[in-house]
């Protein structure tokens, strides 16, 4: 076996949180502009932000804005078309309903057991995660915690839950894609 020799023209792996933290607020900005609101803006940054790590990680594509851009307008027109074909924009809030009222699922049989299916599949991806990866993921996702919250109840820094729910994200990306 050769040992590979790095010379000084070797492309220095990207520092994701520098990127991360610079990129940010100018994603959510460029998201916005064009649409985007409400809760849907931060679950598409950080979407977005996954895509862009995990393909520039692979050494594929270059770690830069104009790429981190490009997912997004992807990322954009596959949200609004979700949206529509979705009809969110139609749907009432279950306080507006009369009592009783709750309306029932329209998905079909084979759909509804396709979708329990995945989501117990989820379930044990998130039961597998490291303890402390999955600990973050469960209070930001599912409790709605701020990550500042987080890391003041956890003792731990911010930049350290940032990449915990990063590492939880990539794991449970590559898992579900792996079942598929």
């Amino acid at each position: 076996m050769s040992e590979q020799k790095f010379s000084e023209d070797c492309v220095q792996p990207p520092d994701f949180d520098s990127l991360y933290r610079t990129w940010l607020s100018p994603l959510v900005s460029f998201l916005e502009r064009r649409g985007a609101a409400g809760p849907d803006v931060d679950d598409l940054a950080q979407n977005i932000f996954l895509r862009f790590f995990k393909l520039t990680r692979s050494g594929k594509y270059s770690p830069e804005p104009p790429f981190l851009f490009h997912i997004a307008r992807y990322a954009l027109k596959d949200h609004f078309r979700t949206e529509a074909h979705r009809h969110t924009k139609d749907h009432l809030p279950l306080e507006n309903l009369p009592e009783g009222k709750i309306p029932r699922d329209r998905l079909s049989p084979d759909r509804a057991v396709a979708s329990r299916q995945d989501l117990r599949r989820l379930m044990e991806q998130i039961d597998r995660l490291p303890d402390d990866a999955r600990q973050v993921l469960l209070l930001y996702r599912f409790r709605g915690l701020p990550k500042r919250q987080i890391a003041s109840q956890l003792g731990l820094p911010l930049k350290r839950i940032n990449l915990l729910l990063e590492q939880a994200f990539c794991i449970l990306i590559d898992e579900m894609e792996d079942d598929l």
